[in-house]
């Protein structure tokens, strides 16, 4: 017998608050998840099941991602990309459907790719039927430093034989609204698809228009950006304005050379050698 959701909630040591959070939101007709954040606090992800029976992902709900992949275990055993990670059967599934159809996205000099199948997905105790995803059984070098299994994409746009879950969400009636939240903060966090829940803001909303791009993102545009430190200590970036994008699947913050380097140096982050990143330290205050 299947867990509730909230008794799967509450085996996953998901914090009261955000599981009173989920339930509140529930019962308004969205369909909230937790989230869990991991692997040098650089991602957030969840637990998805793929199938009937259901086999367990940990996946990440990605902004910047157009499609939605897992790995195969169709893999090679010399992948160890791969092997690290959770596989879909679809032999072990009775409701799983492969389709004619092939997936392919190059990441620099590396290939994602595998075969596209339709399956039931389960998100903390709610069935989405026939969701399409990729099951791939190339997976580049590049992900072995990724403590997730697989990408669920909620981008802007999508590849044609993949449809996105929101959609899915819609058509089967179980959001209201083709709008998803997301809250952050600390080791844990929280998602909602199909609206937002109040609990975590005050207020209006402000809304920005998406700039058109190809592919289409979940891009803005930023007029300038000033950090403060103290009252006479103030810098302005981005001074011609620039276009951001949002991203979910991430914690970097990235941008023109120059533009980074004068942020580092002002806010006092000390370099980590040999990795091109940049350390904050925890008694900078910065807003």
């Amino acid at each position: 017998m299947k867990d509730s959701p909230l008794t799967a909630m509450l085996k996953q040591s998901v914090h009261p608050n955000v599981i009173t959070a989920i339930l509140k939101a529930e019962a308004k007709g969205h369909f909230p998840l937790p989230l869990k954040y991991n692997y040098m606090r650089n991602e957030y992800f969840t637990e998805i099941h793929l199938g009937q029976p259901g086999q367990k992902f940990i996946v990440s709900f990605d902004t910047t991602w157009l499609d939605s992949w897992v790995p195969s275990s169709s893999c090679s055993f010399s992948s160890v990309q791969c092997m690290i990670r959770n596989q879909y059967n679809e032999n072990k599934s009775r409701t799983s459907i492969k389709t004619p159809y092939n997936f392919h996205v190059t990441l620099g000099n590396s290939d994602l790719a595998g075969n596209i199948f339709n399956d039931l997905l389960n998100i903390n105790g709610v069935n989405v039927t026939s969701q399409s995803f990729a099951a791939v059984s190339e997976i580049p070098w590049l992900f072995v430093y990724s403590s997730f299994d697989g990408i669920f994409g909620m981008g802007l746009d999508h590849y044609d034989k993949i449809v996105p879950v929101m959609w899915n969400l819609k058509k089967q009636k179980i959001i209201d609204q083709l709008v998803f939240s997301f809250h952050f903060k600390g080791d844990e966090g929280s998602m909602v698809l199909g609206g937002v829940d109040s609990a975590h803001y005050e207020g209006n909303f402000t809304y920005f228009n998406v700039v058109n791009s190809d592919p289409p993102q979940w891009m803005v545009r930023v007029d300038d950006m000033t950090l403060t430190r103290s009252k006479n200590e103030t810098i302005k970036v981005c001074k011609s304005g620039c276009n951001a994008v949002m991203s979910t699947g991430g914690s970097q913050i990235y941008g023109p050379s120059k533009d980074i380097a004068a942020i580092n140096s002002f806010i006092k982050a000390k370099d980590l050698r040999y990795t091109g990143h940049q350390r904050i330290l925890r008694q900078s205050t910065v807003s």
